[in-house]
């Protein structure tokens, strides 16, 4: 029977797994896949334009002429700036002789680490971007109040009642 030996692309994906499955306030984000980065040599670099959604007004009466509104495209620019790293090393023979249950016993705590250094950059990105925060950061809630007062404001900016509402 030949060896069973881990490569480095085994070891990335068994990491990966376990990376997603320990997000907290990232894995509430959107994940859905853009096909720019798919295109093999027309990669978009790191930079990418996010669009946001158009807002529009109501008005109220039957003249529509009068109301007619134009539509106003806009964006954000995403800049991938933040990289996070979990580096260790082991030489082949240490994988192939003495390390079992390597899964287990290292995956799992890198994963853990880098899933919260991720977390903790999205949270303050987050944070220093959000105008309408309630609450002050690391203050924990004793009372009910902050979270109504965020649905109030969620409710007070269209944020649409479709169940993907989540507090931090």
């Amino acid at each position: 029977m030949p060896n069973t030996l881990l490569t480095p692309q085994m070891i990335t994906n068994e990491l990966l797994l376990r990376f997603k499955n320990n997000l907290g306030f990232s894995g509430a984000i959107a994940h859905t896949w853009d096909d720019k980065f798919a295109v093999q040599g027309a990669k978009i670099g790191d930079t990418l334009r996010l669009r946001d959604p158009v807002r529009f007004t109501a008005t109220k009466g039957r003249d529509v002429t009068s109301s007619i509104q134009d539509v106003i495209e806009t964006s954000k620019t995403l800049t991938l700036n933040q990289q996070a790293v979990v580096a260790f090393q082991f030489s082949s023979a240490e994988l192939t002789l003495s390390i079992d249950a390597f899964r287990d016993r290292y995956l799992d705590s890198a994963a853990v680490a880098l899933a919260n250094q991720v977390d903790v950059d999205g949270l303050t990105l987050a944070y220093q971007a959000t105008a309408n925060a309630i609450g002050a950061p690391g203050t924990p809630l004793t009372m009910l109040d902050a979270a109504w007062q965020a649905g109030e404001v969620l409710d007070m900016n269209s944020t649409p009642m479709d169940g993907k509402r989540t507090m931090c």
